[in-house]
């Protein structure tokens, strides 16, 4: 009798010990403490090709902004830059040197080889969310006319 009575005084002691472990853990969850999304470190990381300058990109509420240099060996035209939550397409812009004009559509430009470039994509985003995307970038070789594409990791938290 006296061996039962202290294993179930063990097994409660216990029992309650995790379940008071087990619910801070939920508690810690709900509030979003342990939000592995929120640990995610900023990066910029391109396909070989076209670097990324900055490996933090600007992450805004209005949109994105990246820095690339073209490291393709030549001139290339980029075509097309789409993101699947931010896309130039529905008003982003581009250019290469001074203000990146915004509130108009996309328009083609040419990018000498080695040159720094950005690229900014237009959405709505919510202050402090992390911003996670693929964006992908459409280029003319010149030489060729081939039309390959690259792709661009971009990760950042949004800032107002």
């Amino acid at each position: 009798m006296k061996k039962g009575q202290a294993a179930m005084e063990f097994l409660m002691t216990y029992g309650w010990a995790i379940l008071v472990v087990i619910a801070a853990i939920a508690a810690l969850a709900y509030f979003g403490v342990l939000d592995p999304g929120k640990l995610l470190p900023e990066r910029c990381q391109s396909s070989p090709g076209m670097d990324c300058i900055s490996k933090k990109p600007v992450v805004t509420t209005s949109g994105v902004t990246i820095a690339l240099r073209n490291n393709l060996g030549g001139t290339v035209e980029v075509t097309d830059v789409a993101g699947a939550t931010c896309d130039t397409a529905t008003g982003g812009a581009a250019g290469t040197t001074g203000a990146i004009t915004t509130g108009g559509s996309f328009s083609a430009f040419n990018v000498s080889n080695n040159q720094v470039f950005r690229l900014q994509l237009d959405c709505t985003l919510t202050a402090d969310n992390k911003y996670e995307d693929t964006v992908t970038i459409t280029y003319k070789e010149l030489e060729t006319g081939l039309t390959p594409k690259i792709t661009v990791d971009v990760r950042g938290k949004v800032t107002v």
